[in-house]
């Protein structure tokens, strides 16, 4: 095989394919600097069957032969509805691929475009049609305001705000106490920049004195954040780039906490994580969650597991029983990552399962 460099015209091609198709110019562009092309002779295996790849194979023009584990064969042709998805569309792969004459594929690197869907679905409605929220404003794609404590005068200290959170009732007492000791005073001025869009994370912040706006390039966002509230969070747990810009609007300080530091204090302890066989041990209410496209959920899914996609997910905590343990399932990559955290956020009880992929390839 041959690679060799997507031109334009092959990154407007992507856009037609799934799930490209959805995702919007900012996220396409970024995700060109992770595509190839690569020309394949007659007779090429492509990728057998069971492996974990790190591109996901589109087929651009020609004809392949993809076989299962029980030798059931499939032929798909570029242009047919088949083709808009990728050809190893399950992780391990399921199918083998062969080429059954020359052709084309287009390569997407898998990491990149994990990431780049739950940068584009943070920042996005569901699939469902729903009319977006007035109050949808969202640092990293969520609503700050329903995500983090509701600020009041009594909170007369950042510590306040932050320990009134239902998210910090899940973390032990003795990480409160040393991640309180490492959070770093820094002082700020109005006008100063303190996140950028598309920058990775780097901080997590809580607002010590001072007013800040949060707003993204699409013009679609502007919320003020006060004492008390924190942001960039989401971006740590996901691994994400930061979705919004914040900004100073007054002079202030701000308490910031290193990316380590979050992740060994407040993060870990509150990310708990189950195998499939502990799954089958669980007794008492239980919810299953496949935060993916609802596309990719049709195409595979963890036996008795709802869909409510990641776009969807920050309108629709409000609405479910707190007395139900929720487990997310892991094939959604850092999508279920930063669910799993959001879910513990809003005071749920909330677990990601290690392997989901396992379970629906059984059911296969």
């Amino acid at each position: 095989m041959t690679a060799i460099a997507a031109d334009a015209a092959t990154l407007r091609f992507l856009q037609q394919l799934s799930p490209f198709d959805s995702m919007g110019r900012t996220y396409l562009r970024q995700l060109g600097e992770h595509v190839t092309v690569e020309e394949v002779a007659k007779g090429t295996l492509l990728f057998k069957r069971g492996k974990s790849l790190p591109s996901l194979y589109y087929l651009l023009n020609g004809s392949v032969e993809l076989v299962n584990a029980q030798f059931n064969s499939e032929t798909v042709e570029a242009g047919d509805e088949r083709s808009r998805r990728a050809l190893n569309e399950v992780t391990p792969t399921t199918v083998s691929a062969r080429a059954l004459e020359p052709l084309r594929v287009l390569l997407v690197d898998a990491a990149f475009l994990d990431l780049a869907m739950a940068w584009s679905e943070s920042a996005s409605s569901d699939e469902a049609g729903e009319a977006k929220p007035e109050s949808s404003d969202a640092l990293d794609g969520f609503n700050l305001e329903d995500a983090h404590v509701e600020v009041s005068e009594e909170f007369h200290d950042w510590m306040s705000g932050l320990l009134a959170s239902p998210l910090f009732q899940k973390i032990p007492p003795a990480n409160i106490s040393q991640a309180i000791s490492r959070f770093e005073a820094v002082e700020v001025t109005p006008g100063q920049s303190i996140v950028r869009e598309g920058e990775a994370g780097d901080f997590f912040y809580v607002i010590d004195k001072g007013r800040a706006l949060v707003r993204n390039i699409a013009g679609t966002l502007q919320l003020t954040l006060k004492p008390g509230q924190f942001f960039g969070e989401e971006a740590l747990v996901a691994e994400s780039p930061r979705n919004a810009t914040v900004t100073m609007l007054t002079e202030g300080i701000l308490m910031r906490l290193s990316k380590a530091d979050f992740s060994e204090l407040m993060h870990e302890p509150v990310q708990k994580r189950i195998t499939a066989r502990e799954l089958g041990a669980l007794g008492g209410e239980l919810k299953i969650v496949d935060v993916r496209m609802p596309f990719e959920f049709r195409i595979c899914h963890v036996p008795e597991s709802v869909n409510i996609p990641l776009s969807a997910v920050r309108r629709k905590l409000a609405d479910l029983p707190a007395g139900t343990r929720y487990v997310i399932t892991d094939d959604g990559g850092c999508r279920s990552r930063l669910a799993a955290w959001l879910f513990c956020q809003a005071g749920l009880d909330a677990s990601l399962l290690v392997g989901a992929e396992r379970l629906y390839l059984e059911q296969a």
